[in-house]
This record gives structure tokens, sequence and C-alpha cells, in this order.
């Protein structure tokens, strides 16, 4: 690789800490998420970004991210409306075909793809364009890039950074950084990085959350009764409830899920 297209050892670093930190957080997908768009404003200087699950290219909405979420620098949005106006947004096909850059990168077949705007659409393009100056600015954005890669189940991992009205466009070092977070997320994703649609911790209560650290802990349902004072029946109820949440049938698949999650964690970990 020329030594232009390498990423500096600083970013190398900065990358690897912040998907770190994300891992370390990756049981919540929200939490993570935000995280990590919140690492990519910071590091590529951006105004807000979107990270989420997208559609493979070519399939219908591709591109699109049924969960997306979003962070910004300090008072990048104008108001709360104006965040989950975008983010509905981002999730609307039509509102993707009609953003200029969006939709040219969608157009695109590659599976892994990560662009800047001006290398998706000409300076005239943009300057003209209805959705950019009606829509994009009129919010106080402009400028992006996107990039989508494997996303450790059926589709790709989306990520679109934005620059502030008046900012200069991004350059070729922020296309590598996002290439290389890209690089770096992709064999955790699903894995100990869960994603919106997978079962987490999330949505157990704190007394099915103790059922489960019991059984995970070895405890026959009896024994997690008598350990956590409570009945038999009460014990057998938080059990059913755990595996329909977590759609296994049993104790067994039950703990395999977890021993595989964590297997996979502790085995990329440097």
């Amino acid at each position: 690789m020329p030594k232009s297209e390498r990423l500096a050892a600083a970013a190398e670093l900065a990358v690897a800490r912040l998907v770190g930190e994300c891992r370390e957080l990756g049981d919540d997908p929200a939490a993570w998420q935000a995280h990590l768009a919140g690492g990519l404003v910071a590091l590529c200087g951006g105004l807000v970004a979107w990270v989420g699950a997208g559609t493979p290219p070519g399939a219908a909405g591709a591109g699109v991210g049924p969960a997306w979420v979003s962070a910004g620098s300090a008072g990048a949005w104008a108001s709360p409306a104006v965040r989950d106006r975008w983010l509905a947004r981002a999730s609307d096909p039509a509102m993707v075909a009609a953003h200029p850059a969006a939709a040219a990168f969608v157009a695109r077949p590659e599976a892994n793809l990560t662009l800047t705007r001006r290398e998706l659409v000409s300076d005239a393009a943009w300057g003209r364009s209805a959705f950019v100056n009606e829509l994009l600015r009129a919010d106080g954005m402009d400028e992006g890039l996107v990039s989508r890669g494997a996303a450790g189940t059926p589709g790709s991992y989306v990520i679109t950074v934005v620059r502030a009205v008046g900012d200069a466009p991004f350059r070729a070092d922020a296309r590598r950084l996002v290439e290389r977070v890209q690089r770096e997320l992709g064999p955790h994703l699903g894995r100990s990085l869960l994603q919106t649609a997978q079962p987490s911790l999330r949505g157990l209560s704190p007394r099915a959350r103790c059922v489960l650290e019991r059984l995970l802990d070895g405890d026959s349902e009896k024994e997690a009764a008598l350990r956590l004072g409570l009945r038999p029946g009460t014990v057998h109820d938080h059990v059913k409830r755990l595996y329909r949440h977590f759609g296994v049938s049993s104790r067994a698949e039950l703990l395999a899920h977890f021993l595989r999650r964590y297997r996979q964690r502790d085995a990329s970990r440097p």
C-alpha cells in the first residue's frame, strides 16, 4: 500500500481504542452504536454521524438502516425535533433516493465501500440539489462521507458522517479512517457487538437477570430459587420468559448462546 494510503499510527491507535470501547458496551446495541457515532464525529471532525445495519446493495431499500443511531458534537442539532426528523429521514427510502450522494452510493454494487461526497457527486450537481439546499443546509449540514461493510449477518453495516455548512469537504484521510473502522468492526458485529435485531440483556427485568445469572453460574432452577429467595414456580416462569426472549427452547441452548458469544469475544481480544 502506498505511504499516502496508509493510516497514521496515531489514527490506527484511536480506531483500535474506539472499537475496543464499543466492545465493552457490546451487550447494549444502542449504547455501543451511540458511542461509535460520537467517536466517529470526534475522529473525523464531523458535525453528526449515523450508524446502523443496512440491506445489501441492489436489494429493495438498499443502504437503509432500520435502526439508526446518531450522535453529534456539542450543539450539533438545532433541537431534538431536528435530530428526530433526520433519524426518520435516514430510514426513508424516498428521502435516501432524493439525497444525491446517498442515491449514488446505494447504486454502487460493491459490498465494502467508503466514499466522500466529492467521489460520488460533482460540485455542480451537489450545489443545485433541492435536497441539499432546502433540507440539508437548512438544518446546518452539508458535506459528508458514507461507508458500508460486512455486518456479521445478512446485509451490511452503514456509517455516515456529515460536516457543518461551510466546513471543508472530507479528505482522503477521513475516508481511510472510516474504512479502518469498518474493517475493525466487521469480525465483532453480531458477536461481541450485538446488533439491534439480536436478543440482548436489554428488556429483561432485574429479577430475570438475576435468574439468568444463576443459570449461567450452573445452578438448577431449585438452587436458583433457594439462593434468590423465590418460589420454584416463580423461577420457572422467569426461565420460560428467558427462553422466549433469547429464542431458545432449552437450558442447554441458552447456555450455548452465551458460551458461543463470550468465547468469540475472548478469542478476538489481543
